[in-house]
């Protein structure tokens, strides 16, 4: 978390918004260093917490996390006699599957629990199930706005941003992790880096990467389809002397770009419920929250009594009206001539 610093005005205290913040963090026990940068123009918290905070924090939010293959397997061989579960095991097709095990991808809602603590997936290299870089940022970012009576530090961090409280809030680079992805990345295997960039830098990098891989390698057909329709069209207007409005080759190759076009798209939905599957992005969907630039009226929500924040279906059409009177304004007159 970077502020503003003034060192005329401050001498090496933390400003007012400043020791808010820190009493804030101090209250959601999040363990923070403070400092002023070697330019004496910005003045730095960095943010950490300990394993039992976040394992703390993720069992009240129901965070989500993978489940080890090889222990889940186990245990369904096994059973359990007190819930009352049979061993069971499940047939596995690979020709079927395509590559996923039956055991693969599984992510379940995280439980201090301790006999349940084998279950959770630990990184390669890692201790435990919060090693991973990328959920700890996810789970300290939860920390910080989640409301205090939940134990968190109730800080708007995109309000602060908004309002200029602070000027920014970043992770800092893992200089050995992003060297590894840096030296994996190749522009011939997208597919594989969706996976590590994903990792590093979040699931919508990710995601947007492996959107770039699909889209990369169905433009093959295509290329090779407009480099034969180019000598088509040379032949028709060089060699058989036909008019270009009247070519053969140019509605073959319009015709299969929009079969082109809708095959690509519908082949990205499969590839993209993948990614999601793999990364446990199914069936946790979040309600998304209101962008700090959003003023609207409280109510009670209609579907589930809620509270919400609702803009007035009038004043909505006012602003439409309005724009629509502004782009009719701008549309030049009918030519007299």
């Amino acid at each position: 978390m970077v502020f503003d610093y003034d060192e005329k005005k401050l001498r090496g205290q933390p400003s007012k918004a400043v020791r808010t913040v820190l009493f804030r963090l101090n209250k959601g026990r999040v363990e923070h260093s403070w400092f002023v940068s070697s330019t004496k123009e910005e003045q730095v918290i960095l943010l950490r917490a300990s394993v039992h905070r976040f394992a703390k924090l993720a069992d009240d939010l129901d965070w989500p996390l993978p489940l080890d293959e090889a222990e889940c397997e186990a245990r369904a061989r096994a059973g359990d006699v007190e819930h009352g579960i049979k061993p069971f095991a499940i047939f596995h097709d690979p020709a079927v599957t395509h590559g996923f095990s039956p055991y693969q991808s599984i992510f379940a809602k995280y439980d201090t629990e301790p006999s349940l603590q084998a279950l959770y997936a630990v990184p390669p290299g890692g201790r435990h199930c919060f090693s991973n870089q990328l959920v700890r940022l996810k789970l300290l970012f939860a920390m910080l706005e989640a409301k205090e009576k939940a134990g968190g530090c109730g800080l708007v961090v995109d309000k602060m941003l908004l309002d200029g409280d602070m000027q920014d809030c970043f992770p800092l680079h893992d200089d050995a992790a992003r060297q590894a992805v840096q030296r994996r990345f190749s522009m011939f295997h997208f597919d594989t880096c969706a996976d590590q960039t994903r990792g590093y830098l979040g699931a919508r990098v990710g995601m947007y990467l492996g959107f770039v891989a699909h889209k990369t390698s169905w433009m093959r057909a295509p290329a090779a389809l407009s480099m034969l329709c180019t000598l088509g069209l040379w032949v028709e207007v060089n060699v058989l002397d036909r008019d270009r409005r009247r070519s053969r080759v140019m509605p073959i190759f319009a015709f299969f770009m929009c079969l082109w076009a809708s095959t690509m798209l519908e082949a990205w939905k499969r590839k993209q419920f993948a990614y999601a599957l793999r990364w446990g992005m199914l069936g946790g969907d979040a309600e998304e929250p209101d962008r700090p630039e959003f003023v609207g009226v409280p109510r009670p929500s209609l579907v589930d009594g809620r509270p919400e924040t609702y803009f007035p279906a009038l004043e909505r059409r006012a602003r439409e009206r309005v724009s629509a009177a502004v782009l009719v304004s701008l549309h030049p007159p009918p030519s007299t001539s």
